[in-house]
This record gives C-alpha cells, sequence and structure tokens, in this order.
C-alpha cells in the first residue's frame, strides 16, 4: 500500500512546477495510474434532469395554488354562503366561485351568482368572469356568464362592469342591466330590468302597482306552470314569499277579487 501511494505522490510531485500545483493535471495522472476512467454525462442527461426538475416545479406551484385557493360550488340546487368579510354569494346550479384565501374580496366566478357585497371603502370588490371584469365597494346585483355573453343587473348601489382587461366600461345602478358579448370591448345597458329576474336567490317577489297578468307572468315563469286570470284589468302590489306558490295565488285571488287557473306546461 505504501509503495503505491508513494508513486501516486511521485505524480503529483511531476507536475508541481515554480511553486505551482496543477490539480486538475495531477489528479488526470493519478486516476490513470489507478486505472479509473472518468465519463463525461451525456447531454441528454442534462435535458432529462432539467425536464424532471420543471415537472416537480409545476407540481409544487399547482399544489400551493391549490391550498391556498377556497372553491365554492353548488350541485343542483342554489346554495348560499358567507365570506370572511360579511358579503354573502347565492350560487344558481353548477356555479363556482373561488378566492384565495387571504383575500376575498378578489374572486373568480363561473356560471350565474347574486352577490350581497358588504361595504368597505378601503378594499374594492372585484368579481372575474370568463370575459368580464365587475368592481364595487357595497352592493347587490347580479351576475351571470355564458359561453357567448356576460350580463350584469345591479338591485341596490353601482358597480362598473367592464371586458376583462379592459379599463373602460359602463357604469350602473339600482335597476340598470348591461350585456358583455364574447369578443366586444365594451358592455352594452339593456335598459331597466324586473327585480324579480333575482327571486330564484333573494327567495322574494316584490310588486308595486303591477298589472295582475306581468305579475302572474312572472309567477308562471318562476314555477314553471301557466296561469291565467279571470279579470286582469287589477294591479297588484306587494311582497311575497317564493317558498309556497299555492298561498301566493290564494293571497292574489282574495286580495283582488279574481279567479286565477294553473295550467302545465
Amino acid at each position: 500500500m505504501k509503495k503505491e501511494t508513494d508513486k501516486n505522490l511521485q505524480y503529483v510531485l511531476k507536475y508541481y512546477a515554480a511553486g505551482r500545483l496543477d490539480t486538475r493535471k495531477a489528479l488526470k495522472a493519478v486516476r490513470q495510474r489507478a486505472g479509473i476512467s472518468v465519463r463525461r454525462p451525456s447531454p441528454w442527461r442534462w435535458v432529462g434532469m432539467a425536464a424532471t426538475l420543471l415537472v416537480l416545479i409545476a407540481a409544487g406551484a399547482y399544489m400551493w395554488l391549490r391550498l391556498s385557493t377556497t372553491t365554492l360550488e353548488a350541485g343542483s340546487s342554489v346554495v348560499a354562503y358567507t365570506l370572511d368579510d360579511g358579503t354573502c354569494v347565492t350560487l344558481s346550479p353548477h356555479s363556482t366561485l373561488s378566492y384565495r384565501k387571504a383575500d376575498c374580496r378578489t374572486v373568480a366566478m363561473t356560471g350565474h351568482i347574486y352577490f350581497q357585497v358588504r361595504h368597505d371603502e378601503q378594499h374594492p370588490f372585484d368579481i372575474e368572469g370568463a370575459m368580464s371584469h365587475v368592481r364595487v365597494l357595497g352592493t347587490q346585483f347580479d351576475v351571470a356568464e355564458a359561453v357567448s355573453r356576460s350580463e350584469v343587473f345591479v338591485t341596490q348601489g353601482r358597480v362598473l362592469f367592464t371586458a376583462k382587461n379592459v379599463k373602460e366600461g359602463v357604469v350602473l345602478t339600482r335597476g340598470m342591466k348591461a350585456s358583455l358579448l364574447r369578443g366586444a370591448l365594451k358592455p352594452v345597458r339593456t335598459g331597466v330590468a324586473d327585480i324579480n329576474r333575482v327571486a330564484w336567490a333573494t327567495h322574494q317577489f316584490h310588486f308595486d302597482g303591477t298589472p295582475v297578468n306581468e305579475a302572474l307572468r312572472v309567477l308562471s315563469h318562476y314555477y314553471g306552470v301557466q296561469y291565467t286570470v279571470s279579470d286582469s284589468s287589477k294591479c297588484l302590489t306587494g311582497d311575497f314569499s317564493t317558498a309556497d306558490k299555492d298561498q301566493i295565488i290564494s293571497i292574489i285571488e282574495q286580495t283582488l277579487d279574481v279567479r286565477i287557473q294553473e295550467r302545465q306546461r
């Protein structure tokens, strides 16, 4: 063993010159003496290692985002949730709402959702749809995202409705509605909407001097039946819960002294 070590040391000293030791040459000589071969890694090996690293990074980022995101969903029925800031959201069937756990006032949505946003002047509430963006401080409104269009209807307060990643849009106040077609740069106001279009979320019908025929049209659409009335000259004023349609019809008949017939569609 000592003899072999002395030989290797002689090779090391052989490459020592002018007070400088070239360690790479000396090490190479020792390896050659010992019969050790060194193979350079194949370039493809580095490519494979880089690809594996990228996959691991992507998987880690996905898991981190998933763990830090809250997603609310509605199955086949309407579901209501209260967010951490006190905002109430009502999701129609098969809709979703997601947000980072640290910020529930910036949300992404799909489907059809009714918002009752908690007022906070320091923190606007932002909603991102597939093609639209809505910003509010505190109000109540309805957002419906479909494949070809996005619609917003405001029942209280004021909102800014824009196309996604576009600053200019339309300001909507109580009773106003607007639509954004896919590919358009700006929503278009489409007039005043009936408050009862959000009865699915508020569970309330509101009528104020409404012709009884129009009131029955709203009820027919909501319950999926067809109502007709004996005297269409009457008008209806009042608020009704959506929970019991038979009770609503009975109250209208007694209040207006009319007869209402129901037919299946």
